[in-house]
């Protein structure tokens, strides 16, 4: 078992396979290699997902604490310029995020699900010493 919360499992391919489809399903949503992704979530599944997710693309991500106020969180995701927000909870919508392609944040557990039709093949390595991740 690669994680366990409460009664659910998650294998290490499960892990592996998920982690792949969301990062495809990021990187079509307009995240980019060498960028930041903001995770607003606590601890869970589906965070663990996203944060190898987010590190399988080669960007990292900035941790935004579920239990602060939303303008608090705003300004991080605009000092760091991240990309697109993951968050686990449905009002996303208060995030402002700066960004080239895309325009809003997404529901990670929404992101999880649309993810399914992609690929759980391996990302393609193309790894440079400027990535993040």
């Amino acid at each position: 078992m690669a994680a366990v919360e409460g009664g659910t499992c998650l294998t290490y391919d499960e892990l592996d396979r998920q982690s792949n489809q969301l990062a495809r399903f990021m990187l079509r949503r307009g995240a980019k290699p060498a960028s930041l992704v903001g995770l607003h979530a606590g601890r869970s599944l589906a965070s663990l997902i996203a944060m190898v997710a987010t590190l399988k693309m080669r960007a990292g991500y900035v941790p935004l604490d579920p239990g602060s106020p939303y303008s608090y969180l705003d300004a991080i995701v605009q000092d760091c310029q991240a990309d697109l927000v993951l968050s686990a909870n449905r009002d996303a919508g208060a995030f402002s995020v700066p960004t080239i392609n895309l325009s809003d944040a997404i529901n990670l557990s929404d992101a999880i699900n649309l993810s399914r039709d992609e690929s759980d093949l391996a990302l393609e390595e193309d790894s440079r010493p400027d990535d993040i991740a």
